[in-house]
């Protein structure tokens, strides 16, 4: 390993989602896709909410403090590389594939763009190109941009939002920026832990307060 260049070698993997989808599905699980602009459009279905809207926690709950943090890749064809590398700051990397290479990056704070850019483009394969030379030869395949849905701090927090009348539960688990695979473990678990507090009815009495999400939401008092 040469001197600022982590490398490591780790074996094919399924990500999480997909596997945790499939569970979800097999126990009886039904999945439904919609456009939802707010959370009132649920109240009248659910009895429990959780928020993992990420970026769209924006719209769909007030919360200003949830950012865009833009990252551009590339997917390239170098089936010779079978071990990641990136730099000591993080912000170029090589990461193997099942079927190409994903090469990047950038982490452009408050960047909205969706398009891809050349001049990143041009930039990500000169610093890969160092960190590894034989992608000097690798032929790309693809350019890919997305924003991560950062925060200053993840929220991970329960509430009680009054929707069409009712008080609702809700969990939030979002603004995990580019961390998502790595602390959603967590996270999962501590939002689990706070819609099965609900459920048992552990959660106190409940008085009102305003919220920020421009509803109404209750504020959790113990004795």
């Amino acid at each position: 390993m040469a001197e600022g260049k982590i490398s490591y070698s780790a074996p094919e993997s399924m990500l999480c989602g997909t596997l945790c989808l499939l569970g979800f599905r097999k126990a009886g699980g039904r999945v439904e896709q919609r456009r939802v602009s707010s959370l009132q459009e649920l109240g009248d279905g659910f009895d429990l909410i959780v928020n993992c809207s990420g970026l769209g926690s924006r719209a769909l709950v007030g919360d200003a403090g949830v950012y865009p943090v833009r990252g551009q890749v590339l997917k390239v064809e170098a089936p010779w590389l079978t071990h990641f590398i990136r730099d000591g700051d993080g912000k170029t990397y090589i990461y193997p594939g099942v079927h190409s290479v994903t090469i990047g990056g950038t982490r452009q704070e408050g960047d909205w763009r969706l398009h891809v850019d050349g001049g990143d483009t041009a930039s990500i394969l000169e610093r890969c190109g160092r960190l590894e030379p034989s992608l000097k030869k690798a032929k790309v395949l693809a350019e890919w941009v997305g924003l991560r849905p950062s925060r200053r701090n993840p929220r991970v927090e329960r509430e009680k939002v009054l929707l069409q009348g009712r008080g609702v539960p809700v969990v939030h688990n979002y603004g995990h920026g580019g961390w998502g695979v790595t602390i959603a473990w967590g996270t999962a678990l501590d939002a689990l832990g706070l819609a099965s507090s609900f459920r048992s009815g552990r959660n106190g009495d409940l008085i009102g307060a305003s919220a920020p999400a421009g509803g109404f939401c209750w504020e959790e008092v113990s004795e």
